[in-house]
């Protein structure tokens, strides 16, 4: 069965009912009462080695997603607009419908050259 261990958090499976602890906060308690501080120790520099590690690994997966992410942004080109839907929106946008007002022109005026990037 799955428990929650009452002094890390951490899941573990308990094989008996009467277990609350994980093993390796068991083993540190067991340690602590028996005064054994050589094992404490031990298990002390073993986690804050496994912690380094970790962190070292972590910054090196954020350097690697860094460099991906920036070439991502750096290669990426817009997706075109498809043509039909390029017409439908300069019909519909055009400054002759809008009594030439300044926003149809310049919603028009984008739409060309958007038409023309892609066209190139």
């Amino acid at each position: 069965m799955l428990r929650k261990c009452t002094c890390c958090g951490a899941t573990f499976d308990a094989d008996q009912p009467w277990k609350l602890l994980c093993y390796a906060c068991w083993r540190a308690k067991k340690d602590a009462e028996s005064g054994d501080v050589g094992a404490l120790t031990l298990r002390a520099i073993k986690a804050e080695l496994g912690l380094s590690r970790a962190m070292d690994e972590i910054e090196r997966l954020q350097g690697i997603i860094y460099r991906e992410a920036k070439r991502w942004a750096k290669n990426a080109q817009p997706e075109a607009i498809p043509p039909d839907l390029l017409k439908s929106m300069l019909l519909l946008c055009h400054p002759d419908r809008h009594n030439n007002s300044q926003a149809s022109n310049k919603v028009t005026t984008w739409l060309l050259q958007q038409r023309a990037k892609h066209s190139a």
